[in-house]
């Protein structure tokens, strides 16, 4: 069996594959995707100068994005499993009913913290400009 060093050698010339005909790819359409080697994040990375490829990339994305998380539509649903909903209400209904609003709040807070921020920030891609 070989070692984790020898593993990921043998599987990074793989990777370095893929990575570079994505910075390939970037080049062409938005630079800031795919940004080249030993580029930092204060770097001006260099302009296209056409838009057909980011706005393509763009289209693609919205796309995706929507079918992936329709708007209006929770993507996961919270639960408590049947054997902890039990213990925590024993005989009296009134912990479950608790409970029960509990994990209605924190299923509505995460998906207001989820559809506001984070879909702002991953599912949009950055500006090529």
């Amino acid at each position: 069996m070989a070692s984790a060093k020898e593993r990921f050698e043998k599987l990074d010339s793989k990777r370095d594959q893929v990575v570079d005909r994505a910075r390939q790819a970037a080049d062409i359409t938005i630079p800031a995707l795919m940004p080249p080697d030993g580029i930092d994040e204060n770097a001006s990375l260099p302009s296209p100068y056409q838009s057909l490829g980011a706005r393509g990339v763009n289209n693609l994305t919205s796309k995706l994005r929507l079918s992936l998380f329709p708007p209006g539509q929770a993507f996961f649903r919270l639960q408590m499993e049947d054997d902890t909903r039990e213990l925590i209400a024993g005989e009296d209904r009134r912990p479950r009913t608790r409970s029960t609003k509990a994990y209605r709040r924190s299923r509505t807070t995460l998906w207001n913290y989820w559809s506001k921020e984070t879909t702002e920030s991953y599912c949009t891609l950055p500006s090529s400009s």
